[in-house]
């Protein structure tokens, strides 16, 4: 077998013209530097043998050997992890990564589930002092449009103030509103991430 595999090497080395060329799209792949006269061996997905002076795509998903001139071993290389599987496992590290970091945050699912109303309660807290805002302001709106009010019963122009107060009350109040819309907002986001990160620690403490 080695006076064979030298013959094919001599045979290829003196015409190199029948050699199968190199990839010649932007997927060709970066060979390492070898010995001059040093060629590629490897079987195909045939279980052919395939002797090369350059190193062809599908070599690096079967594994290939860099042989001398006369045939002789110089280094083996392990085939490599096609593409789409090594983004799966990249994928699964990072998962690991994730749920590793998750179960530093919240050992358990109660603890996430106290984060979750602490942050709410928070949030509820700011809805309750947007809503004595409003209250407050619709009190000195009142007070304004009933002194308007007694301008006009008078037969009086109402004060060019008493207008002014009314719209930067009416406007202090629908900015108040608004706050306590994205409030709301925000407690909804919250309870459904906690949700999520919830269900991720009831699947992690399960052991599934």
């Amino acid at each position: 077998r080695a006076t064979m595999t030298a013959l094919l090497v001599a045979l290829i080395a003196c015409l190199p013209a029948l050699a199968q060329p190199a990839l010649a799209d932007s997927r060709k792949p970066v060979e390492e530097i070898i010995p001059p006269g040093a060629m590629y061996r490897y079987y195909n997905e045939h279980g052919r043998l395939v002797i090369r002076s350059t190193l062809p795509k599908e070599a690096i998903y079967i594994g290939y050997d860099i042989v001398d001139a006369s045939g002789q071993l110089i280094k083996h290389v392990e085939k490599a992890m096609p593409e789409e599987e090594r983004l799966k496992q990249l994928e699964k590290l990072r998962a690991a990564e994730r749920d590793q970091n998750l179960t530093k945050l919240y050992p358990t699912p109660d603890d996430a589930a106290r984060a979750r109303d602490r942050q709410i309660s928070a949030i509820q807290l700011k809805i309750t002092y947007a809503q004595n805002s409003i209250s407050q302001l619709n009190t000195k709106l009142n007070d304004e449009v009933s002194s308007a009010a007694n301008y006009e019963k008078a037969g009086n122009e109402i004060p060019e103030n008493t207008r002014k107060s009314i719209d930067l009350l009416s406007r202090q109040i629908r900015d108040e509103e608004a706050k306590i819309a994205k409030y709301e907002g925000d407690i909804a986001k919250t309870s459904q991430e906690f949700d999520d990160i919830i269900k991720r620690l009831e699947e992690l403490t399960s052991g599934n």
